[in-house]
């Protein structure tokens, strides 16, 4: 059977790396919310003089996304926001975005017999 979600947002983060687990773990704990994802890239931020950036200024970054019902939206991204310590400079920005319909993945519970 198809768990489908109508109207929700997706919550999406960039923070700095080995801040994603807290969220997911923060998630689950807060919210039992188990279906968060987070992947790893790199970049380069516009701090500094452009002829100062070299390649090994790049800085590993978490993604992490979530994608959540419209009536917790708010209150989901407000939590990510101050879990991930957004609110200080060059801490990772945070963005929300609708979702007109998506399908809920679960993992079903496992029975050992």
């Amino acid at each position: 059977m198809k768990n489908l979600m109508d109207n929700a947002k997706q919550i999406v983060c960039i923070v700095p790396k080995g801040i994603g687990v807290l969220l997911v773990q923060g998630l689950s704990q807060e919210y039992n919310i188990h279906n968060a994802n987070f992947s790893h890239a790199r970049g380069v931020g516009r701090s500094g003089k452009i002829q100062d950036r070299g390649v090994g200024e790049q800085r590993e970054k978490d993604v992490f996304s979530v994608t959540v019902a419209q009536e917790i939206a708010d209150e989901v991204f407000e939590y990510l926001f101050f879990k991930g310590e957004m609110d200080q400079p060059h801490n990772g920005i945070i963005y929300i975005q609708a979702v007109p319909r998506t399908t809920v993945m679960e993992i079903p519970e496992f029975r050992s017999e």
